[in-house]
């Protein structure tokens, strides 16, 4: 298995995930986007190819990730 090349970002805090995206940038890794709600992340799921993603849990709103990770497990990601 490779490692994952594609990662999409679900943070709600800019700052944090500008952090993220250099730091994977920085780790040869291309980030395919942010999203700070899980409708956002759903979305980019359908229209990018993903390897992996870094899942906030605690989203605004008291919004969780929980139907991103189970979109991502469904796919086998």
């Amino acid at each position: 298995m490779t490692s994952p090349q594609q990662i999409l970002i679900v943070e709600d805090e800019p700052l944090i995930a500008m952090m993220l995206e250099d730091f994977l940038e920085v780790l040869d890794k291309r980030p395919v986007g942010t999203a700070d709600t899980v409708a956002t992340a759903l979305a980019r799921l359908d229209e990018s190819d993903v390897d992996a993603a870094i899942l906030d849990v605690n989203l605004r709103g008291g919004e969780k990730s929980t139907p991103v990770a189970e979109a991502l497990a469904a796919r086998g990601i």
